[in-house]
């Protein structure tokens, strides 16, 4: 059955293939930087090949042939009587081409690895590679942060229910709320209460934990939203995919379509294979700032992700190499 893919990381199956297998799968093309088109008549990169012989240029034959090309391992020019001539491929067709290469590079990727792979998250350790069908929820927090500030911009709160509860809950009770947050704070900080605001607090108990709640959701809310704009600025060309017990790294330049088009298809909605290499997994101490600075903006994207529950202690870090129905 065919693949329908979502997501293809070329260069690590290129150097996999490369490492494990002795193959590799390139395309070296020389391009008019005016004319963006590539001549066969120079060197177009060669087949894919395997230890065990399998040569990708035989399903290439169909798609070669109608650019005139031969399939040998190189394209080469046409002659034409005793005019040597340099046939051109269009962007159009190039792009058939190396899309073509790379597709069947993870069919010989897949079966050169199916005996060491790994078929569940938990088992997997790092270094290894794992290929699961799972179900899945894309988070792309470049979309996130433009649509919170377009609905900013056009007068809509983030927020607004938890804001409307407050300003409910405010119109109806009366106490002083002021005196009310400065406690919220005093127990934030594990400090003990001034006798004035512990008489208070005793005398409007019920009142002043019903507001404490409410005030805790919007602050919650408020603190996600923020986290999801530096998270973007961080986070720069990379989305993730959470599934179960792991997190996944993807390059946006690596994706066959648009994170808009892909976050209305995958999330929960059926499973998908996840086919990757796993990079790190989170412990402990993780999001805890350390004296080495240069670990610094990754412990805090730990901590951020941390707060909004896409990782915990003991989730796997995973590199996408490919996504795929």
């Amino acid at each position: 059955m065919d693949k329908e893919i979502l997501y293809l990381n070329n260069n690590l199956v290129n150097s996999l293939l490369a490492q494990h297998n002795g193959g590799l799968v390139s395309i070296v093309s020389s391009e008019d930087s005016s004319s963006k088109k590539m001549t066969k008549g120079n060197e177009v990169g060669g087949g894919i090949s395997t230890r065990v012989g399998v040569d990708a240029s035989a399903g290439l034959g169909k798609i070669l042939s109608h650019f005139d090309a031969s399939v040998n391992g190189e394209l080469t020019a046409k002659e034409d009587g005793h005019i040597n001539r340099s046939n051109e491929l269009s962007e159009g067709q190039k792009d058939i081409i190396n899309k073509t290469f790379h597709d069947y590079s993870l069919t010989i990727l897949l079966e050169d690895q199916a005996k060491s792979l790994k078929t569940d998250v938990d088992s997997a350790q790092i270094g290894e590679i794992v290929k699961v069908k799972t179900l899945s929820a894309l988070f792309d927090f470049e979309l996130l942060s433009e649509f919170l500030t377009a609905s900013n911009n056009n007068g809509l709160s983030e927020s607004g229910d938890a804001e409307d509860a407050i300003k409910r809950f405010k119109l109806i009770n009366k106490i002083d709320y002021k005196k009310a947050e400065s406690i919220f704070e005093y127990y934030r900080l594990k400090v003990p209460l001034p006798t004035s605001l512990q008489t208070y607090y005793n005398a409007h108990q019920a009142l002043i934990n019903e507001y404490q709640k409410l005030y805790d959701e919007l602050t919650v809310e408020r603190r996600a939203i923020r986290n999801i704009h530096i998270l973007h600025k961080y986070l720069d060309n990379i989305c993730l995919l959470k599934i179960d017990g792991a997190l996944c790294l993807m390059e946006k330049n690596y994706l066959y379509e648009s994170s808009r088009i892909i976050d209305f298809r995958i999330n929960d909605q059926k499973k998908i294979n996840v086919f990757g290499r796993v990079v790190n997994v989170t412990n402990e101490n993780y999001g805890q700032i350390e004296e080495n600075f240069s670990s610094m903006p990754l412990r805090m994207m730990e901590r951020l992700l941390k707060m909004i529950k896409l990782i915990e202690p003991g989730t796997k870090i995973i590199e996408t190499i490919a996504l795929y129905y």
